[in-house]
């Protein structure tokens, strides 16, 4: 086996020291960063709520897939959404009807951007799972049922496209990535709520 000159050695173990000692503090920057921004949404929401007096009640959910929370804020029975866009709490211009959801309840699965909501329409109830992407609520997949045998009347895509109920099922598996269903708990909109619950 060839020796390896001393001078060469060390240069070589100085240079594997460099790098790691390098290395090794870039990655504390990102988790740091990713709690700033927490902090900043949280921030901002809790402004946006103190100065929005319609909505009653609020609550932050985890939604899509970052450590930033997203804003619910309920008015009655109607539920908007807003999430922490490039610095700006930004409204989706997306609501929520609890009256058509399950129980009442917001259903939401946990850091897929997926939402699921009811709705009626045209003597039909509906059945959606829209999608949060890029500060945006999406459509991806909903379904018709007749309000009167609560059979299905049709299952479609976000393009308006019939599919089966078997491709319904699978693309709800595929865009909730097989999660179950977590329900969003509400707080009083108030000093005391937000300061409790807003943070």
């Amino acid at each position: 086996m060839p020796k390896v000159p001393i001078k060469k050695f060390v240069s070589i173990i100085l240079s594997i020291v460099m790098m790691f000692s390098i290395s090794v503090p870039l990655s504390a920057p990102t988790v740091a960063d990713a709690a700033s921004k927490r902090a900043k949404a949280v921030k901002a929401y809790k402004k946006f709520l103190k100065n929005k007096t319609e909505y009653s009640q609020f609550s932050l959910i985890y939604l899509d897939n970052n450590n930033v929370p997203e804003l619910l804020a309920k008015s009655g029975d109607m539920v908007s959404i807003l999430t922490y866009y490039k610095g700006k709490v930004k409204d989706t211009y997306y609501v929520s009807n609890l009256m058509y959801t399950a129980k009442g309840k917001f259903d939401y699965y946990k850091k897929t951007g997926v939402i699921r909501r009811g709705g009626v329409s045209d003597g039909y109830s509906t059945l959606g799972y829209p999608k949060l992407s890029k500060g945006k609520m999406k459509s991806t997949v909903y379904a018709f049922y007749d309000m009167r045998t609560g059979k299905a009347k049709a299952y479609y895509k976000a393009n308006n496209k019939k599919i089966s109920k078997s491709k319904f099922k699978s693309l709800i598996k595929k865009n909730t990535k097989g999660k179950k269903v977590s329900h969003a708990k509400f707080h009083s909109n108030t000093n005391s709520g937000r300061k409790k619950f807003c943070k």
